[in-house]
């Protein structure tokens, strides 16, 4: 079991958030533990949901776009 076999076991996770250090900071903490994914607002989380299927999402609660619709 070498590093390929954990590489294709890493779980997907999506952040979604609109402040850039903040993706960046889970990214460089979580990205060791998940294949890290991220969108700036509810629009582009909506379309990344739709064509990925993701293990764990991390969603700021005041999305931009988001308005009263959840995603």
């Amino acid at each position: 079991m070498g590093d390929d076999n954990r590489e294709r076991q890493r779980s997907r996770l999506l952040i979604v958030d609109d402040e850039l250090f903040l993706i960046n900071a889970y990214r460089r903490v979580l990205g060791e533990w998940f294949e890290v994914s991220s969108a700036h607002d509810a629009r582009s989380a909506r379309r990344a949901l739709a064509e990925t299927g993701f293990d764990v999402v991390l969603v700021e609660v005041a999305i931009p776009g988001s308005g009263e619709s959840s995603l």
